[in-house]
């Protein structure tokens, strides 16, 4: 994954610590793998619904969000998350109930 435009800062006892804010896609079903190549040279190829639709929750995503596919979002005890459906009314941008209580603040790196 290359560097995101975007940094996280958390204030924590009067201290600033700097935080990678990913965007993480996340979804659950059958994949495949496989590789290609030779001896010298070899890449992996993924395949199959479960990578569909990582990737589709993935656009979904902005600085620091994690977003279920659908597939995944049915499979969780929503009890455990604060949870938003997106405007597709099928995928959710999530976060642990426990996560909420840091003073998060999000900046786009100049």
């Amino acid at each position: 994954m290359e560097g995101s435009k975007y940094s996280c800062h958390a204030l924590l006892s009067g201290r600033f610590f700097f935080l990678s804010m990913p965007e993480i896609g996340v979804s659950a079903g059958e994949m495949s793998v496989t590789f290609l190549g030779n001896d010298e040279y070899r890449v992996y190829v993924e395949l199959g619904p479960a990578i569909r639709e990582v990737n589709e929750a993935e656009h979904h995503c902005g600085a620091g969000h994690i977003v279920l596919s659908p597939t995944a979002w049915e499979l969780c005890s929503k009890s455990f998350y604060n949870y938003e459906l997106l405007p597709d009314q099928q995928h959710a941008r999530v976060s642990l109930k426990w996560l909420t209580t840091f003073n998060f603040f999000i900046q786009e790196k100049g």
